[in-house]
């Protein structure tokens, strides 16, 4: 819960977090908490298993920070 931040910004997170909210990726991504993914080796065919809006929440300047967990049509 609430100790994932302040943990990750001290340099003693883990290397990979789930989380159930968009917001929690982007307010990492605002503090430089989190690396993007965007030019990670196949992050463009696994973004075609969801819509292009699915995305907006987990892109920040042009820089995509996380994928949905679920996705409702």
């Amino acid at each position: 819960g609430g100790s994932l931040l302040p943990a990750t910004l001290a340099g003693t997170g883990p290397d990979v977090s789930i989380q159930n909210s968009d917001e929690t990726c982007i307010n990492y991504a605002i503090r430089s908490a989190v690396l993007p993914i965007t030019n990670m080796e196949g992050l463009d065919e696994v973004k075609k298993r969801f819509s292009e809006t699915a995305m907006i929440p987990l892109t920040l300047y042009d820089e995509v920070y996380g994928l949905p967990e679920t996705e409702t049509l």
